[in-house]
């Protein structure tokens, strides 16, 4: 595959409540390195990690992306966002469904089992933004990890779900895209911090991630 050849480019944005902060990455070869970032004080326009009014926002994030821009030499046009704020909440769920015939779970199983777990566990008025399983059990036995390619009758998961409230989540894509910029996906900053500090270890054994910010702390 030529592409393998060529590196990729990736930008992150962080919208807190004091700092806008965006960071350009180059992934080549299994290898990523920061070739920009920058931070800039945000105008106002926020309150407890929620956007209030897009207007300070937008000016602090548009100063961002110019520097990294001039410093990466690149114009990157869909970026990874954070979320945050009182807003965005976990709740447990679970799901259970039938293989036919016993064959081996394939991804879309996966897929079905996640759908039927969160049917009735999340309102209409929130965006479901991350579904993290933390247990499958596949014909009766429990603490399978990952269950792709097993054969089973019966599977069945026990989740983490995610979610924020659909306002502002919106607001936040509207933050983006008032500097041309898309936003792929919006990632709680507790689950990105976690991703970035933790071993697999500590994920196995139980630790508590804590992100202090100016106005809001997410565990």
């Amino acid at each position: 595959d030529m592409n393998d050849q060529l590196p990729r480019f990736m930008l992150g944005i962080d919208v807190g409540t004091q700092y806008i902060r965006a960071v350009a990455l180059s992934e080549y070869q299994g290898e990523i390195s920061v070739i920009a970032n920058s931070e800039v004080k945000n105008n106002g326009g926020m309150s407890k990690g929620v956007i209030t009014n897009l207007a300070g926002p937008v000016e602090s994030l548009n100063r961002a992306i110019v520097m990294i821009d001039q410093t990466s030499g690149k114009s990157l046009k869909s970026a990874y966002t954070s979320i945050n704020g009182s807003q965005v909440g976990a709740v447990q769920a679970q799901g259970m469904i039938s293989i036919m015939g016993g064959e081996a779970i394939s991804p879309n199983d996966l897929k079905r089992i996640q759908e039927m777990s969160l049917a009735g566990v999340i309102p209409n008025n929130r965006e479901v933004l991350k579904v993290i399983p933390t247990n499958y059990t596949v014909d009766g036995q429990s603490g399978i990890r990952d269950p792709l390619g097993m054969s089973a009758m019966k599977l069945e998961m026990q989740a983490s779900v995610i979610s924020a409230l659909m306002p502002s989540c919106l607001n936040l894509r509207k933050l983006t895209e008032n500097v041309s910029i898309e936003s792929l996906e919006l990632v709680p900053t507790a689950v990105a911090s976690a991703r970035v500090v933790l071993t697999e270890q500590q994920k196995d054994n139980g630790v508590a991630v804590v992100d202090l910010g100016a106005s809001t702390t997410s565990v």
